[in-house]
């Protein structure tokens, strides 16, 4: 029938969109984008209180609170470049002393009967 006909399988250009959802950001966008939406929400909550009690329509605060924290979710959610501007260096594996041994490697010890710079 004609719900059941095939998917076409061209790929759509989403001009890079996902790739905002699948990067991460490092810990210095964190950090801003977590100043970012703390100052967004402030400022929108302020403004809103101050036109709801102007107008003394409470859904005038809510209203304005909500777009502040639209657009706060939009600012900071997906991993813009600018979140992305540190390189993350992490350190090595830990191995254990015992896949170290395992390896040959002891340290820098050398068994008594060894000499290091054969």
């Amino acid at each position: 029938g004609p719900f059941n006909a095939p998917r076409p399988t061209s790929r759509v250009d989403t001009m890079g969109v996902l790739d905002l959802f699948n990067k991460s950001m490092d810990y210095e966008g964190q950090r801003l984008a977590e100043d970012l939406m703390t100052k967004i929400v402030l400022l929108t909550g302020a403004v809103g209180f101050g036109l709801g009690f102007y107008t003394e329509k409470f859904s005038n605060t809510f209203y304005v609170l909500a777009v502040g924290c639209l657009v706060a979710a939009v600012v900071t959610l997906p991993s813009w470049p600018m979140y992305r501007r540190t390189k993350m260096v992490f350190l090595p594996p830990y191995r254990s002393p015992q896949e170290k041994e395992s390896e040959g490697e002891a340290d820098g010890l050398v068994d008594a009967g060894e000499r290091k710079d054969k």
